[in-house]
């Protein structure tokens, strides 16, 4: 009895160890990325996100920033798009073009910024909920739902209205506005991934929490998380637009493409130029970050696969 107690467990291990060399046979990022190159919507978003990120590395290549984005010149305000102005100038002189130019640095890196803070934080609380369950994950479940209660701009406003108005604050504030989404998506995707065969197996083999929640968990739920990294940086983006039109977001006179929008209003009637080109660069953006999420999603859905 003793000997089969042996070859059982021996068994056991062999069959748990040749379930931990299947999984790590496994690479489905060739698979997704010759799945997402299907979607022209996808690759067309994915083209702009690479552009846009170009143009705000080499903005200042591009368009001084001294001399055309912030540097005023009275005499030629509000002068219509032309050859030597492409977007036309605002109302105090500045180039347009370079305006939105830079203004894409400081929309696309808040946006990255906030969301990668807030999937991080995400990620840990999640993982945690979602792994351990029990009194850890009631309690912090039931605190981001109190936060959830809010919406997102308005509790982002909130905080920056009581921090105060510093690109810091806005982080902070957009941050905390968007970790409850991510936890909960995080939490999902563990509590489902967490069940299957070779964590089990990770179990066994004697690997430490830590290890199989970041080797075994996470890239197996990491499909719906990079969807909602895209989603979400669309949304901060905006959300950052709307927070500096109405004076609580980037301060003046720094580029930011909601700011350019407040800033413009007054001369829409006679100068529509001046919010088509910012209105624009919002829209776009955001419509390309949404067709690359979307693409995504289809690409890592095995449900959809050929």
């Amino acid at each position: 009895m003793a000997k089969q107690a042996e070859h059982t467990t021996q068994d056991l291990h062999e069959y748990d160890e040749q379930l931990l060399k299947e999984y790590k046979k496994v690479n489905p990022a060739a698979e997704v990325w010759h799945r997402l190159k299907k979607s022209k919507l996808a690759m067309l978003g994915l083209f702009f996100i690479l552009l846009l990120a170009f143009v705000a590395i080499f903005a200042d290549f591009i368009c001084d920033y001294e001399t055309m984005a912030i540097g005023q010149n009275i005499s030629i305000s509000k002068q219509p798009p032309s050859m030597e102005h492409i977007f036309g100038t605002d109302g105090q002189g500045r180039d347009l073009f370079a305006r939105v130019i830079h203004g894409a640095r400081i929309s696309l890196g808040l946006g990255l910024a906030c969301t990668a803070l807030s999937a991080l934080l995400g990620l840990i609380l999640g993982s945690i909920c979602g792994y351990f369950g029990g009194l850890i994950d009631s309690v912090v479940m039931r605190v981001l739902d109190c936060i959830m209660c809010i919406p997102g701009v308005l509790m982002a406003l909130a905080l920056v209205a009581a921090l105060g108005q510093s690109i810091g604050n806005l982080i902070i504030a957009l941050t905390v506005s968007y970790v409850p989404s991510f936890t909960r998506i995080v939490r999902a995707s563990v509590m489902t991934v967490a069940g299957n065969e070779y964590v089990e197996a990770a179990r066994a083999s004697g690997l430490s929490t830590s290890r199989i929640i970041t080797k075994y968990i996470l890239p197996n739920a990491a499909g719906p998380i990079i969807v909602e990294v895209t989603m979400n940086v669309a949304s901060i983006i905006k959300a950052v637009a709307s927070l500096s039109f109405i004076g609580l977001g980037v301060v003046p006179p720094t580029p930011e493409w909601g700011a350019m929008l407040s800033e413009s209003r007054e001369f829409m009637r006679y100068a529509p130029y001046l919010v088509i080109f910012p209105g624009l660069a919002i829209v776009i953006t955001s419509l390309a970050f949404n067709l690359l999420g979307d693409g995504l999603r289809d690409a890592l859905d095995p449900r959809l696969k050929d």
